[in-house]
This record gives C-alpha cells, structure tokens and sequence, in this order.
C-alpha cells in the first residue's frame, strides 16, 4: 500500500481501516496471488479516486514482485 500511495500520490490516511482479502479465483488457473493482490490495491486506489490508467498501475505494482511484469494477470482481475 505504501507503494500504491508514492505511485498514485493518495495520502496514506486514506487507506487506513482494516483490509479483507477474499480470494475467488479457482486454484491452478494460470493466475498468481502478486496478481491478485496488485489487482485489488488498483481497484482500491480507483475507488478512492485515482484517476490515472488502471493497467498501467496494476502493471507497476506487479513489477515491485516480478522485474518487467507483462501485465496480463492484472488485465484479466
């Protein structure tokens, strides 16, 4: 989340609360779990009113856990 705020520049104080993470996706379906988590911070930080491109946040918080990530996981959350 920190790195969501310095990329997003949403005050930190904006995510404070209490976060629960409800995984839906079927097991063995070719979708990683850094997917998963980068999808949801980017949908967070939409709802809290980032306006920038989705894709191209969800492709650089997914680089935090894989050098030079494609992407298509978080295309496809």
């Amino acid at each position: 989340l920190n790195m969501a705020c310095d990329i997003t520049k949403i005050p930190q104080e904006k995510f404070l609360g209490r976060y629960e993470i409800s995984n839906t996706i079927p097991i063995r379906r070719g979708l990683g779990s850094s997917a998963a988590l980068c999808a949801n911070i980017t949908r967070l930080c939409s709802y809290l009113g980032y306006e920038g491109d989705l894709l191209d946040l969800g492709r650089e918080l997914e680089n935090l856990f894989h050098t030079n990530s494609s992407g298509l996981d978080v295309a496809l959350l």
